[in-house]
């Protein structure tokens, strides 16, 4: 094939797939925004299958999945003051929920309230850290 050439019979099939929504909010209830959401093959903490991101409101919405389960982190981009965790406000992989992901159908309401890092740790640490 050469620049300006046509081929023709050149075919693909998408497979169908499905997606997952929710909204992430601190504990007042308030929307966070850029917090990465991670969506993980159940069986396979190693297999990311897409990622997404909060908008302003905190909202997200996350497609091209496969029908079956899957895990969800919620993970704070770097200098974000919250604490990552795994849906249902799991700490990790193994015990994290699984969410069923249906093909042509939207998984929503998958959300979760996230926590502030504690400030005052890294307050004692710099003090430790940096004392004369």
């Amino acid at each position: 094939m050469t620049s300006g050439d046509t081929t023709s019979d050149v075919n693909a099939i998408l497979a169908p797939a499905g997606s997952v929504s929710g909204r992430i909010t601190d504990v007042a209830g308030n929307g966070i925004s850029d917090i990465q959401v991670s969506v993980s093959d159940s069986s396979d903490n190693s297999t990311t299958l897409v990622y997404g991101s909060t908008d302003s409101n905190g909202d997200y919405f996350v497609n091209g999945l496969p029908a079956g389960s899957c895990k969800i982190y919620f993970d704070t981009f770097y200098g974000n003051s919250y604490i990552g965790e795994w849906y249902d406000d799991q700490q990790s992989f193994e015990t994290a929920n699984s969410v069923t992901v249906t093909v042509g159908d939207t998984t929503s309401d998958v959300n979760a309230v996230l926590s502030k890092r504690n400030k005052s740790i890294g307050a004692m640490l710099q003090i430790l850290l940096f004392q004369k």
